[in-house]
């Protein structure tokens, strides 16, 4: 089996990140969620070098052995991107394939929408890219599911993180073991802690054992929980630093990876309603104009109609440049039949209809 190495990298940014890699070959680069770090990546850093990648999976800002500033202000979305984009160039790479898991694909579509001249492909597991909203998340949090949501919680200062350390396996065990999928392990009642919705599972699943356990305990042993938190409480910071790529699209090929429901049946992302595509406004905008069912193409793509061909010899010398000017009809009426007198010279038109006099005939 392929081993995994460890090292310490320094991007651009200054900050020294612990990385673990595998293989060679063209460059994968892995970002992990919360509550992880490398580790998460073990078995698929030895599956990627098998496949002739070079596969690196870095502890991110603030996680395990790479560790970070003690200011919640340098965790934005900025740092976090610029971190994966320093490691890019830091291990000699000129782009990478950029994989990211849970708050790693945040990251990854970041990183895919910044700079996509470092981006060969963008992979996004369990968190698709979401365009940036109109209004910051934060508060439309608080409104759509309250004040004990686990993201809205992690905004009280120090209160989550010393939580979390309180007992670090069991929190390990809470948070990876909890599902999720209906959303009710995210949402505490507001007397609670964050851990209030995840209970101690009797029986970890079967991906998970207590040797990961204490694989995850032994790497947060002196980094702590604070760094991860403190990527949640730039949500809004975040929203106001990513104006300049508001709706911006994500250019490199990318993917998009979530598990299926239960029952096997496939989960279907929908974006918000505001974020869907919506009709034009003016009736006649964009008008699509059907096929009929005999397959005739649209009007603007029908042929023009025959016309008979213009004159293309100039006329004879002395002819009148315009043609004579038409004979005009007889009226329908004669003079005798107006009611209005003739003037002297005047030509007159006869009755109009619905009983109203016609005026003078124009020249």
């Amino acid at each position: 089996m392929t081993e995994i190495a460890h090292r310490f990298v320094e991007g651009n940014g200054g900050l020294r990140m612990h990385v673990a890699e595998a293989g060679e070959g063209p460059l994968v680069l892995l970002l992990h969620g919360f509550p992880e770090c490398w580790y998460s990546w073990r078995r698929q850093l030895t599956a990627l070098a098998a496949a002739g990648f070079h596969a690196v999976a870095p502890d991110q800002r603030g996680y395990a052995r790479t560790g970070g500033p003690a200011d919640p202000a340098q965790y934005t979305i900025l740092h976090t991107a610029g971190d994966a984009v320093g490691l890019i160039d830091a291990l000699g790479a000129e782009r990478a394939v950029v994989v990211g898991h849970d708050w790693g694909a945040p990251v990854a579509w970041a990183v895919a929408q910044m700079r996509p001249d470092k981006v060969r492909g963008v992979v996004g597991m369990s968190v698709p890219h979401r365009p940036r909203g109109s209004r910051p998340p934060i508060e439309k949090m608080r409104r759509h599911f309250g004040d004990g949501y686990y993201m809205v919680r992690f905004q009280e200062p120090d209160a989550p993180e010393a939580e979390l350390a309180r007992d670090p396996a069991s929190t390990f065990r809470r948070l990876l073991a909890a599902d999720t999928g209906d959303g009710t392990a995210l949402i505490t009642p507001e007397t609670g802690g964050v851990l209030a919705g995840s209970p101690e599972p009797g029986e970890l699943p079967g991906w998970l054992t207590e040797d990961d356990i204490a694989a995850y305990v032994a790497e947060y042993a002196d980094s702590g929980f604070a760094g991860p938190v403190n990527w949640y409480r730039n949500l809004d910071r975040n929203w106001e630093l990513t104006t300049a790529w508001h709706r911006a699209p994500i250019t490199p090929p990318a993917l998009f990876i979530a598990r299926p429901r239960p029952g096997g049946r496939p989960r279907r992302h929908r974006p918000p309603p505001r974020l869907r595509p919506r009709p034009p406004r003016h009736r006649h905008a964009d008008r699509k104009r059907p096929l009929d069912p005999a397959g005739a193409p649209r009007r603007s793509e029908r042929s023009p109609p025959d016309l008979p061909p213009l004159p293309l010899t100039p006329p004879p010398v002395g002819a009148p440049t315009h043609p004579p000017r038409p004979e005009p009809s007889p009226s329908l009426y004669t003079p005798a039949e107006s009611s209005i007198p003739a003037h002297p010279g005047t030509p007159v038109r006869g009755r109009a209809p619905c009983g109203r006099a016609a005026g003078p005939a124009r020249p």
